[in-house]
């Protein structure tokens, strides 16, 4: 692994440190080292904390982990700093719809599928929402 991080940084010598630490956690959780992403994406967040992919990569790998409460919150931050991205909604609305919280889980996927409706996995998601009671 520490080749791959050698291989990484030297692709991203020119980027910010913030996007190297995104990177090396994208690297990571491809891999299924999520708690080494994890560690990335938190690296990187204390030099940029508003930086939005690493707020929503972040939740990403939370929800990969079965941390969904962590996927709810985190996932808001990206909601809050990229209004206009569908991912970090979807995370939000899967992360919720995993903690059975499916009007909100709705109302995220609803709002994803709006922002990206060719993501086909979205509107599964939705799709698979109980119907209220």
């Amino acid at each position: 692994a520490s080749d791959e991080v050698a291989k990484v940084q030297q692709l991203f010598s020119s980027s910010t440190e913030a996007e190297e630490w995104c990177e090396k956690g994208v690297m990571f959780s491809e891999g299924g080292e999520y708690e080494a992403a994890l560690n990335c994406f938190e690296q990187g967040i204390k030099v940029a904390r508003g930086h939005p992919v690493l707020r929503v990569n972040r939740a990403s790998v939370y929800l990969k982990l079965g941390r969904f409460q962590e996927a709810v919150e985190e996932s808001e931050v990206g909601c809050r700093l990229a209004p206009s991205w569908y991912k970090p909604f979807a995370i939000n609305g899967e992360a919720r719809l995993y903690l059975q919280d499916y009007s909100q889980a709705r109302a995220a996927l609803a709002k994803a599928y709006d922002l990206n409706p060719a993501e086909e996995n979205i509107a599964a998601l939705l799709r698979s929402i109980p119907a209220p009671q």
